[in-house]
């Protein structure tokens, strides 16, 4: 079983296999079926998937939301979709998810979909919809059954890593969905629209007062000018953006669940971003698909570089000398030969993570004051002649000079930090400041 945990994490996205994720398969050739908004292809966006719900047994499921694949039992979908405002709890109801839909209703079946009821349904315990403004907006669903994964029906990509900034993907991201047209009909067909990422700041200033009551810290708005917007009945789709890989293969990222809107302007929403609740979604995901991890440990820490000063599970004080859970936090010293490379941070910080490692490594504290050679060589004159990197914190520093060439040394200094030298003040005070032309 380790090793298949193994594979799930070297992958894009944590699945039961590496499978592919977040492509488009099929190009879209039409043009825009409504002012508002383009038709998509059969399978052209195969991460997304229909959530419907039904409160009796003798009637048909209505659709409610849309939702992303995460894994061939995860559904990641707005938490405001399966909660009760009034009662403050998931509504009481069966929940079922229909992956490969083209159209929307129930009793229409496409071509491959995939039909599943919902098992369980997780989501932040903070989560109170409107009462803390919809902050926290987010859920996952697990399945009865795994999802079959092909070319049509596929998980969407993550960076679980955070190695690209959404800015630095492409500012259009694209959302899909079956919400209300411009004609307040609810659309039979899939439709997609490309939307502008407008980050947090900027979109508090783009839209109205009432409606920035909604943008909280783990939102981000985006919206374009020409009236094109989500609508009721899109909650719970993916804002995607495309990521091109080293194989020249287009990929898209999950970067935004649709979550709240500005009625009163209509191009603006608010997405919850991802970005913000990687732990919660990764921890949960986990005790999902790999509930063992919860029972497996992290090593010991063996003396290194650091000191354990404490460690806490959940914000209870718990004893790391033997091992600790998933999601365990410890704190740091660095010894007295080592530091942490700032002088304000006393300490580090380690978690117990995904494959049961600590994370970030605790080797962060930095080696410091070793001589790593001894002179074996006899004195030639006042002083002893020192090997290469015998004394590696010892630097020197030089006068620039007129010409790139030209440099004159003056003194010596001492390396304190990864970027800082400590010196003398006189020579270059006195003798070289106002020209501030050094070397090191």
């Amino acid at each position: 079983m380790l090793s298949l945990f193994i594979i799930l994490v070297s992958c894009g996205s944590i699945a039961v296999e590496c499978h592919d994720c977040g492509i488009r398969y099929a190009l879209n050739r039409y043009e825009p079926a409504i002012s508002f908004g383009g038709k998509t292809l059969r399978s052209e966006f195969p991460w997304h998937v229909a959530l419907y719900r039904k409160y009796h047994t003798d009637e048909s499921p209505d659709y409610i939301c849309g939702g992303s694949i995460l894994h061939p039992k995860v559904i990641l979908t707005a938490a405001h979709c399966i909660y009760n405002e009034t009662y403050s709890a998931i509504e009481n109801a069966t929940f079922s998810v229909i992956a490969g839909k083209y159209y929307v209703s129930w009793k229409r079946k496409d071509p491959g979909e995939q039909r599943f009821e919902v098992l369980k349904i997780k989501f932040p315990e903070t989560y109170v919809g409107f009462t803390n403004r919809y902050a926290e907006d987010i859920a996952l669903l697990e399945l009865n059954a795994p999802i079959n994964i092909t070319s049509a029906i596929m998980p969407v990509c993550i960076d679980w890593n955070s190695k690209y900034l959404v800015e630095q993907l492409s500012t259009i991201g694209t959302i899909v969905g079956w919400g209300l047209t411009e004609n307040n009909t609810v659309s039979d067909e899939l439709l997609m629209a490309n939307l502008e990422y407008i980050d947090f700041i900027k979109c508090r200033d783009r839209i109205s007062e009432g409606f920035s009551f909604f943008i909280t810290s783990d939102k981000f708005c985006a919206g374009v000018d020409n009236g094109t917007a989500v609508e009721h009945g899109d909650s719970g789709g993916g804002l995607t953006f495309p990521r091109n890989t080293t194989n020249n293969k287009e990929q898209y990222y999950l970067y935004g669940i649709v979550s709240v809107k500005d009625v009163s302007r209509n191009n603006i929403a608010a997405f919850t971003d991802i970005r913000k609740h990687l732990p919660w979604l990764n921890k949960t995901l986990l005790s999902i698909t790999e509930p063992w991890l919860f029972e497996k440990s992290c090593p010991p820490f063996s003396p290194n570089s650091f000191s354990l000063e404490q460690c806490n599970l959940n914000g209870t004080s718990v004893d790391c000398n033997s091992g600790a859970k998933l999601g365990t936090k410890a704190r740091l010293h660095c010894k007295s030969s080592y530091y942490t490379g700032s002088p304000f941070k006393l300490y580090t910080e380690a978690e117990c993570s995904a494959g049961l490692k600590w994370l970030p490594l605790p080797e962060s504290c930095l080696d410091c004051g070793k001589r790593y050679r001894f002179n074996r060589i006899q004195p030639l004159v006042k002083f002893k002649q020192r090997t290469v990197s015998e004394y590696p914190w010892h630097v020197a520093l030089y006068d620039k000079g007129k010409r790139l060439d030209d440099l004159s040394a003056i003194c010596g200094g001492t390396i304190i930090h990864p970027k800082a030298v400590i010196t003398g003040q006189e020579d270059i005070y006195y003798r070289y400041l106002q020209r501030s032309n050094f070397a090191l």
